[in-house]
């Protein structure tokens, strides 16, 4: 064998050698791309449903004996998903939580119970908790004094008692995103 065979039986060797280390070592990971970030616009609206009823008669004027208070949370679920560019930012069925911002039983001479109560943030698919704005209430009517009077004057005023107010499971809240909240949506459409 001469010197330039030898030569070349090496090189030979050495390319047959690192092609089959090439062919061995595992290829380099794929690194998925992170889902992308949306920002969901403000007002953007947002139907709810109460997934508990809510109503007056649950106040009372002792508060020992009220099982719903001012402060209270109640639960909430979105009825239909919220879409961003295409892709869904909050799923149908995603939580929302709102608080009783203020409970007043009814009361006697005709005067209904009130009931007012905020709606506090909706659950992302990403998990955020999204600010909502929103507030409903209903009742706190009285009777006005002419109407009372003549109540009073007939002598069966002092025993009306007013109504109570109620929102039923399962009405529907309209609430709006706060500001512009970012959420990672999936890439699924």
């Amino acid at each position: 064998m001469t010197a330039h065979e030898g030569l070349a039986t090496v090189a030979l060797v050495a390319l047959t050698t690192l092609a089959q280390a090439q062919e061995q070592s595992p290829p380099p990971p794929v690194v998925p791309a992170a889902p992308p970030i949306v920002s969901i616009p403000d007002g953007t609206p947002v139907r709810l449903r109460l997934m508990q009823a809510l109503s007056t008669a649950q106040a009372h004027k002792k508060p020992e004996k009220a099982t719903l208070h001012t402060g209270d949370t109640f639960p909430l679920e979105v009825m239909e998903e919220v879409r961003v560019r295409g892709h869904v930012a909050m799923r149908a069925g995603a939580r929302a939580q709102g608080t009783v911002t203020e409970i007043l039983p009814r009361q006697h001479m005709g005067k209904e119970g009130k009931l007012t109560f905020t709606v506090d943030w909706v659950e992302a698919v990403d998990g955020t908790k999204v600010g909502l704005r929103a507030q409903r209430d209903a009742g706190g009517s009285g009777r006005g004094a002419g109407d009372v009077a003549t109540r009073m004057l007939f002598g069966f005023g002092g025993f009306m008692r007013g109504k109570d107010v109620s929102f039923p499971m399962g009405q529907e809240v309209a609430a709006f995103v706060q500001g512009s909240p970012e959420v990672q949506i999936s890439m699924t459409p």
